[in-house]
Parts: C-alpha cells; structure tokens; sequence
C-alpha cells in the first residue's frame, strides 16, 4: 500500500490504537481480533510498523465500519478512548508526555494536531476560568461519524488523565449530535453527563486542572520532541501545488462572496467535474478546503488586529458579521470577539 501525503490522513500509530481497542474485548463469538480487522480493512501489520506512517482515511473508515458492523456496538467511540496512550499519537504523544504541566500539553496538542490526522478541525480555546477543546470532522456525511468523534473527545480525556495520573473530571463535554438511548456508559466514563444536540463537540477543563503537572515532565526532551514535530510537520504540509492554486484563486475572490465549484473551475481553467475528480484524488472536498481557507484567514485576521468583524466577514465572503460569527463559533467553540479578546 502506497502512503498517502496529501490531505485526509492519519497516523499508523491512532489506527493501531483502534485495533486494538476494538479487539480488546470479547464480542459474543464475533473472532473480532487484530487480523480479522486487518483484513477486512485492507490493512497489514507492515502497514502499521513505522508509528509516523500516513494512511488514507478511507482505510481508517473500513477499520471503522468492521468494528461497528462486527459488533453492532454504539459506544465503540468511547471504547477508544480507554485504550488511550502516549504512543496512540506517535511523536506527539510522546512530546506531550514531557511538558511541564497539562496547560503546556494542551497549547502543543493544538499546536501539532494534524500529526495525528488531518480529516478534523480540533481547536483549544484557553479562557479565564480554564479551558475549551472543540473537535469536528470536516465530512458531514462520513461512516460512523458519531462514533469517530467520540472516539476523539473520549481520548482527549483519557489522554489527559493519562499523563497527569489524576482521575479528571471534566467540567463539561457536549456533542453535536442527538442524545443515545443509554447515557450510563458516557457518565461512567466521563464521570459527568455530556450535554447533546449542542452546537460543538467540546469538553472544558477548569483552570485548576489545567495546572496539573505532568508525571514525565522533562524540558529537555520536550525540545529535542519539539524540533522532530516540527520536521513531521513541515513535511506533511507541503501544499500540493493544485491545491494551493485553488486556495490562492478562492482567497481572492471571497470578497464578492462565497464562489461555487462551477465558478472555480471556470477560473482555474478547468470543467467542474475534472475539479472534482481532481479533489476526490487528492483526498479533499471543496466544502473543505473552503472552510479550512476560511478558518486559518480568520485567525490570522483577528491575531493581526487590524480588522473589525465587518471587514473580515467581508474578506471571507460572508453575507454579514453575524453569518461570519456563527461560522466561527463552529469551528472553534466561541465567537470571534470572545476568540481575540483571550490571552494566547
């Protein structure tokens, strides 16, 4: 199998977790272990044997729907979230190990978050009394798109209590999508009831967990891990050439509102379907390149602190302030005011 570098990714080290987090348990008869989930996804053991290695996200999908279909469980998300650990996130796990407390932890896991897979929009937001992390998949209509999100929301959790040795207990966590018919195992894992139907999938911690230190803190590797994610990092963001053209032309002509596909195609020279089929190639949507573009240029307005709301809602080719608000509250938790107005 060919690694895939383009967008829409994730690390062979978070696929090897869900192996085994769903091969962890007896299924009712259901031969549910490592090969048989290899398998039907397509995957073998070489696949996984360098932690750093990219796969397609269409493969992490089957591994995903084998589980759900082989074991007709709805809370295979947060069993994920259980089986946690530092090496689940490769080079980021281990880097995040080693910062001095779960403040530190959190500014660096935002920081690298596309090493561990780039098919999401995960965001912290640090306020006064703690703080947010928000976590979206950018395809809406994605296989087990439920269970994936709580997989990453139960992990954020599990991770934390993981490299802290302290039981924490969230302050809040809310999903987006309805609320299940049992929520017993959600409060006995998160040890609070999570809030459903919400407009983020989020969970808080308060400012007293934050200072938590950690039980591997040690500078020193932190900035020998640091240098390496870096590195990673830089490879992985090489932006391929077509799509940087795409995102250049959207850019320039968000001003005059939101282009459609057929408009953008036009100008690239190109028929609509071949964009398409040249989006689909590359492992993206236009969908997401628009609201990825939208959402890196609003940060980079508010951070350049020269532009009121109007005018970057102008920019970004929304219909009015209050549009660009929402959008914005979506992708990382709260308005854009609230957003510049924290100390970062």
């Amino acid at each position: 199998m060919t690694e895939s570098r383009n967008q829409n990714t994730v690390s062979a080290s978070y696929i090897d977790t869900l192996l085994d987090a769903f091969a962890s348990q007896d299924r009712g008869g259901v031969a549910l272990d490592r090969d048989y989930l290899l398998s039907k996804s397509g995957l073998s053991q070489d696949n996984l044997s360098d932690p750093d290695a990219r796969l397609p996200v269409e493969i992490v999908t089957k591994v995903w729907e084998t589980a759900k279909a082989a074991t007709k469980d709805p809370l295979i998300g947060l069993q994920v979230g259980e089986h946690i650990r530092p090496g689940s996130f490769s080079v980021l796990g281990h880097l995040l190990m080693t910062c001095a407390t779960l403040r530190d932890a959190l500014k660096q896991a935002s920081r690298f978050a596309s090493l561990v897979g780039d098919g999401g929009v995960f965001d912290v937001s640090f306020t006064n009394t703690g703080a947010v992390l928000t976590y979206d998949l950018l395809e809406r209509d994605i296989p087990c798109r439920e269970e994936r999100i709580e997989a990453i929301i139960a992990s954020l959790v599990g991770f934390s209590r993981g490299i802290t040795g302290t039981d924490i207990l969230p302050t809040q966590v809310t999903f987006c999508h309805s609320l299940p018919s049992k929520t017993q195992a959600y409060t006995g894992f998160f040890k609070v009831t999570p809030e459903f139907s919400s407009s983020t999938n989020s969970v808080v911690f308060d400012k007293k967990t934050l200072e938590l230190p950690l039980q591997q803190a040690n500078p020193t590797l932190t900035v020998l891990l640091d240098s390496h994610a870096e590195k990673i990092l830089a490879r992985l963001t090489e932006t391929n050439p077509f799509l940087l053209q795409l995102r250049q032309t959207v850019l320039k002509h968000l001003p005059h509102g939101t282009p459609e596909l057929t408009q953008i195609a036009h100008l690239l020279g190109t028929t609509e379907r071949t964009l398409q089929r040249k989006l689909i190639d590359l492992d993206t949507t236009y969908q997401g390149q628009l609201n990825s573009l939208r959402k890196e240029a609003a940060i980079a307005y508010l951070q350049a602190g020269e532009y009121s709301q109007s005018e970057i809602a102008h920019r970004l080719g929304f219909s009015d302030p209050a549009s660009f608000s929402r959008a914005f509250k979506r992708w990382t938790g709260m308005p854009p005011g609230k957003w510049a107005s924290e100390d970062r």
